[in-house]
């Protein structure tokens, strides 16, 4: 599977791992657990939104919700979100994190496309919102023109 390239030959799984290795410098700390990919804590505010590709890249970030998020791994992310958040298997969404690398040098400084899996309430205003990184091109475009 060829790797989905987000322009200058960054890949999204290079862009994830820089945004995880971001938070690592902040110190946000590690939690233990069994999971697939080891997860790293964070406490951070991001937009949750809609975008085009332009020249290979995401462009036009449109935010449609903001969230905080909590937890990051290699396989996807945790978010803390104010509303019911209506998962449907084929609607991908962007995540800004330009909150947490603002004057980064590394070129993940930006959205990346996720996968809303599941949303629980965990008190009266807050939902759990797991999402996982939609690593693939072909599908990324596909779900774009699904939108569409």
């Amino acid at each position: 599977m060829p790797a989905t390239e987000l322009g200058a030959h960054m890949t999204v799984e290079d862009a994830v791992m820089c945004v995880i290795s971001c938070a690592r410098d902040q110190q946000y700390g590690q939690e233990e657990n069994q999971r697939q990919h080891h997860r790293v804590s964070l406490q951070v505010p991001v937009e949750i939104g809609t975008c085009i590709m332009k020249d290979g890249k995401p462009a036009d970030f449109k935010p449609v919700s903001r969230a905080w998020a909590i937890d990051i791994s290699e396989g996807g992310l945790g978010l803390l979100v104010d509303q019911q958040w209506q998962v449907c298997e084929d609607e991908m969404v962007w995540v800004n994190f330009r909150a947490l690398i603002p004057h980064a040098t590394c070129q993940c400084a930006g959205i990346l496309p996720i996968l809303p899996l599941y949303c629980v309430k965990v008190l009266r205003n807050t939902f759990r919102l797991g999402c996982r990184f939609e690593l693939d091109k072909q599908r990324i475009l596909s779900r774009m023109n699904y939108r569409q």
